[in-house]
């Protein structure tokens, strides 16, 4: 079971991969959560299932001593131990490769770091990480005084009438309140 962490050099340039000697455990739960929604009588009604981002939880060892019997390289380490702290301070977002999956934009949410007698110069981590989901907001410019689509033109609304009103609702939406109550049944 190995593991690399592949960082994007475009926000942390040091370093490109964190390569893992040995992944003690991890664990790729898998959430989602269904929306409730309260009723009169009866049970809640759920009518929709939302994906929570992925996580990953990992335990690993990094050594002075490569894999791949190169040698020794005494600063491996503490490279590996500085780039991770950056991570996690950073919050930057990195490409996590598991022998079950591969994880993007994943950002380093918890981190500790275990040392013990047994374990040397070696550096022993836990790892939590979480799927960061990247949207884009669309900004649409609207004229001052515009009515929403569906309602009566009016002319140019009164300033001073602006200022009396508190309710966004009733300033957009004249009637609006009203054709509520009586869709409801509410006087």
């Amino acid at each position: 079971m190995s593991s690399v962490i592949l960082v994007d050099n475009k926000t942390t340039p040091a370093i490109d991969t964190i390569e893992l000697d040995a992944v003690l455990g991890d664990s790729h739960p898998k959430e989602a959560e269904g929306t409730e929604s309260p009723v009169e009588r009866g049970v809640d009604m759920t009518d929709h299932c939302r994906r929570k981002p992925d996580t990953l939880e990992l335990e690993a060892i990094i050594s002075d001593i490569r894999p791949t019997n190169e040698g020794i390289d005494l600063s491996r380490v503490a490279l590996a131990r500085d780039a991770l702290t950056r991570i996690n301070r950073e919050g930057t977002l990195v490409t996590v490769v598991t022998g079950l999956e591969t994880y993007e934009n994943m950002q380093l949410r918890r981190l500790n770091f275990v040392r013990s007698l047994e374990l040397g110069n070696a550096l022993q981590f836990q790892a939590t990480f979480r799927q960061v989901r990247i949207v884009d907001t669309l900004r649409v410019k609207v004229a001052r005084g515009q009515k929403p689509t569906g309602t009566k033109a009016t002319a140019k609304p009164d300033p001073q009438q602006e200022k009396k009103s508190k309710s966004l609702l009733k300033e957009h939406l004249p009637g609006a309140i009203e054709k509520g109550k009586k869709l409801l049944g509410v006087s």
